[in-house]
């Protein structure tokens, strides 16, 4: 079996320490329990004392895991800072060196274009392979689409193989950018922590929550506004940017049961899961929601065990089923909304079952059992 080094290069997500920054971690690590060879994790920012890594990796560093911290991408000139990916590729160019002159095979693994095209020129002329994890198609939201899909062609064509997180950002490739690079579609996951939350029981006080980002595209107003009036709460965990936003629309809404909890760090999270909690993920109908998202916080809800109410979009369906795993309403369509929140209410055993068969779910949603299943195309590859 191959010794190669499998390497995960990304953008710095560990400081300052946040939710994602501590799912990232946990995702990186769980490629080391299925690889043959060692694995690294390669950064570009400051290094992490033990302490603060210890943090972020909350089960501990694996045995073949290891992490390298480079330069941030930019330098200092005359006391002005400038973005420059030299120091990067500079950094990046002697640890493959060193490498590579002990004679140690590599494959990089990149999910973060601007770190994939800052080693770009290095892979080339060493001859390293490479994989990519598409989350978007990037041009379209870009402040130069036609210099930034060039580069997405470029990164993409140069690849050994894609790994897109939905079926429809998979095809959106092929037929919006002409990559033929072969491509295995791998929906995200969850670090597998709330499988330990105790079971949902629908005769305890019903609570709605909702974790994660704050940001339009997520459709809160819809799930605010299909639960008030209910006299239930509504708990809010997360910001992004968008806590400040949501505060006044419900003080103009007169939205009362709404309940904000701002960022909170990944060890309080579960505490958030009353026994009686339903959970919400409306999603709204931008193409990032019905095209590209692979929602963390569905793989969560579905591992805590708690009945879930969703988005009825493509990108949700290619992973849960209506009326078996979540139960399913139009984003944007409150009174649709409003309907599946009172059956859902109204019906204890529907609510039981839907808890139950969306935990057996998410044990097979997460990290670990995605990089299993990833490992093993990447053997074929090397």
């Amino acid at each position: 079996m191959t010794s190669r080094r499998l390497v995960l290069a990304d953008q710095h997500p560990l400081v300052p320490f946040t939710v994602q920054g501590w799912q990232f971690a946990c995702r990186a690590a769980s490629f080391a329990g299925h690889w043959t060879g060692p694995v690294s994790l390669w950064l570009p920012g400051p290094e992490l004392p033990d302490s603060a890594l210890n943090l972020r990796f909350p089960e501990g560093i694996p045995a073949g895991f290891s992490i390298r911290f480079g330069p941030k991408p930019e330098m200092q000139i005359a006391g002005m800072r400038f973005r420059s990916k030299l120091p990067l590729r500079r950094w990046f160019r002697l640890q493959t060196s060193k490498l590579t002159k002990d004679g140690e095979p590599l494959l990089f693994y990149f999910r973060t274009l601007r770190v994939a095209a800052a080693f770009l020129p290095a892979l080339k002329a060493a001859r390293i392979p490479f994989v990519f994890e598409p989350h978007e198609i990037f041009y379209e939201a870009a402040r130069e689409p036609e210099k930034m899909m060039k580069l997405e062609k470029e990164i993409y064509s140069a690849a050994r193989h894609l790994f897109p997180i939905s079926t429809a950002l998979s095809a959106a490739i092929r037929a919006q950018l002409g990559i033929s690079t072969p491509q295995t579609v791998a929906p995200l996951g969850h670090s597998g922590v709330n499988l330990s939350v105790p079971d949902y029981d629908p005769a305890a006080s019903p609570r709605f929550l909702y974790i994660g980002s704050l940001l339009g595209w997520k459709g809160l107003d819809t799930a605010m506004a299909a639960t008030a009036g209910s006299g239930i709460p509504f708990d809010i965990v997360g910001d992004a940017g968008g806590l400040k936003r949501y505060q006044s629309l419900c003080n103009e809404k007169g939205w009362s049961h709404v309940i904000f909890h701002g960022e909170r760090p990944p060890e309080e999270l579960p505490a958030f899961y009353h026994p009686g909690t339903i959970c919400l993920l409306p999603l709204s109908g931008e193409k990032i929601a019905t095209t590209y998202t692979s929602p963390l916080k569905l793989f969560e809800y579905l591992a805590a065990g708690r009945p879930v109410i969703v988005g009825n979009l493509p990108s949700i369906k290619e992973l849960v089923q209506d009326r078996i795993h979540v139960r399913m309403a139009a984003p944007g369509d409150i009174g649709e909304w409003k309907s599946v929140v009172a059956e859902l209410l109204a019906s204890p055993e529907e609510a039981s079952e839907l808890a139950r068969n969306a935990r057996e779910l998410g044990q097979t949603c997460t990290w670990n059992e995605r990089a299993r299943t990833l490992t093993e195309t990447l053997k074929q590859l090397t």
